[in-house]
């Protein structure tokens, strides 16, 4: 693993959420396919038709990882910044993320290790993620 694009990358995922005088992100994200994809293509066309559909209903920012289970099946997991509460942003999620697959998202807790977390399938591959608002 190379740690120091391991160390950018968790770096990168910080200041993000910081930028433009941001308090930093809302919440933590888990997607899941319905379907088992091998290549992150297919999924990173559902993501972006997802972000076009949620960011229809609010103002939603964030960094998306793609990662592979042990199986290596792609899923997702990402920290978003969101000014809706807790109850609304599922509800949201709820509604357009249910034809992809599952979903499960936590409150973002700046101690929760997240970025280290994200970044810890750094190796010397090309890392995989999309920042939202490119997706558009």
């Amino acid at each position: 693993m190379n740690k120091l694009r391991r160390n950018d990358y968790a770096k990168l995922i910080e200041q993000y959420g910081k930028r433009n005088g941001r308090q930093g992100y809302d919440y933590i994200i888990h997607l899941k396919f319905n379907e088992n994809y091998r290549k992150s293509l297919i999924p990173r066309g559902n993501l972006k038709e997802w972000y076009v559909n949620v960011s229809k209903d609010t103002n939603i920012d964030g960094i998306i990882n793609f990662d592979k289970d042990k199986e290596g099946y792609v899923y997702l997991h990402g920290v978003v910044m969101c000014s809706l509460n807790i109850n609304k942003f599922r509800k949201l999620i709820e509604k357009t993320w249910s034809g992809f697959g599952e979903f499960k998202f936590d409150i973002f807790n700046e101690y929760s290790g997240i970025e280290y977390y994200m970044s810890k399938f750094v190796n010397n591959e090309i890392i995989q993620y999309d920042i939202l608002v490119n997706l558009t």
